[in-house]
């Protein structure tokens, strides 16, 4: 498993303990220019819920390697 797989795990989990959808899609204040048929049309960016906790996730994740590295492992 990559970081960054390890990232969104705990993340996905840290936002379900909270009682969201880790996959609820929010819209961002950020503007994208996307092609629709013949026309280009701008909407709001969106992100899936779980990425509000990734900063969370990677201090999770820090603390259980120091914790690890610490502590004797039967």
């Amino acid at each position: 498993m990559t970081d960054d797989e390890l990232v969104e795990r705990v993340a996905r989990a840290i936002c379900a303990e909270t009682g969201k959808s880790p996959d609820e899609e929010l819209q961002s204040n950020k503007l994208e220019t996307v092609r629709e048929g013949s026309a280009f049309v701008q909407r709001y960016v969106t992100r899936p819920r779980w990425h509000d906790f990734r900063e969370e996730a990677r201090k999770h994740i820090a603390a259980w390697k120091v914790l690890r590295a610490a502590l004797p492992m039967p």
